[in-house]
């Protein structure tokens, strides 16, 4: 019976591994997807239209049924909003290869390899009754199913980071290309095409999509706050969009938020500065400190006993 819960367990790995890999798109495949993504990206976030199954592989419509099927039952037990928060951590970790289908059939296999595995183990290595055979494989179940939510919030934290970070220099060489001369849509294209690679690059190709097929520029740079969810991008288009109204030259706009950036960087590299002392004082109470009372009470303590032994051992 052991041997048969492994074998089967083992065998729910190897289909779920074959088919997580089968789901992983091609480099080719992710960038005819991207470019179909900066399309349907017209709109304020992912709608319902950028899970079609039309045009997709086989691993999309399977994942897109297994949501479909399986979404009337889960929208009863999952809190409300749990989809457009979805979308919104999708859009802004940058998976634009990665549809709500495949993403709920991911989620789904994870939480029945999860509720197998940690049922097999309460089972085999704690020798659980049924009851908390069960309970362990609904604990597994519910942590299979939200352990890729906390990787995509990680990859949407470290992706926020990063835009961040870029984002000063980036308005930089937008500057120095508008007062080269060049037209604000003409300079934003030049400088998103010679800025290194990255997530500000990204979602600022997206934005160019969206203006060359007519959207005015300060609705794409709308949209692309609204994907990044990033404070930095929000101001920065709230400025914008301010100074047009009030013919305000763009150069001077971008000098000035490029000029509030850095301030800020560096007001947050005080700020880590000043919290530094306070952080080391933990680490050295745990690790530094016990290591110097054992440096200089253990030969004392060492030297007492033998001492001790020494006499205690002469006596009567």
């Amino acid at each position: 019976m052991v041997l048969l819960i492994v074998l089967l367990a083992m065998i729910a790995a190897f289909v779920w591994g074959y088919f997580l890999i089968s789901m992983v798109p091609q480099k080719e495949e992710v960038a005819v997807r991207r470019r179909l993504e900066r399309l349907r990206m017209r709109r304020a976030l992912r709608s319902e239209e950028a899970m079609s199954i039309q045009a997709e592989s086989i691993a999309d419509r399977i994942g897109f049924w297994i949501y479909q099927g399986t979404w009337p039952l889960l929208s009863r037990l999952l809190p409300a909003g749990y989809m457009d928060f979805l979308r919104t951590k999708l859009a802004q970790a940058g998976r634009y290869d990665l549809t709500i289908g495949q993403l709920f059939a991911q989620k789904l296999g994870a939480a029945v390899l999860f509720a197998l595995l940690v049922g097999a183990a309460a089972w085999l290595i704690f020798e659980a009754t049924p009851r908390g055979i069960l309970v362990a494989g609904i604990l597994g179940l519910a942590l299979g199913f939200f352990l890729m939510d906390l990787q995509i919030i990680s990859m949407a934290g470290r992706r926020r980071t990063l835009i961040e970070r870029q984002l000063p220099d980036f308005l930089d060489q937008l500057i120095v290309t508008i007062q080269a001369g060049l037209a604000p849509n003409a300079a934003i294209q030049f400088t998103t095409k010679r800025f290194r690679a990255g997530p500000l690059r990204e979602e600022f190709e997206i934005a160019l999509q969206e203006i060359m097929l007519g959207a005015p520029r300060i609705e794409a740079l709308q949209r692309l706050a609204q994907r990044t969810q990033q404070e930095d991008i929000r101001r920065l288009v709230m400025m914008l969009a301010f100074g047009e109204r009030l013919g305000i030259p763009l150069t001077q706009t971008l000098s000035a938020v490029a000029e509030d950036l850095r301030n800020k960087r560096w007001e947050k590299g005080e700020k880590l500065a000043h919290e530094a002392p306070v952080k080391i004082v933990f680490p050295t109470l745990i690790l530094v400190l016990p290591t110097i009372i054992l440096i200089i009470f253990a030969p004392m303590a060492i030297n007492y006993f033998l001492k001790r032994g020494m006499y205690g051992g002469g006596g009567p």
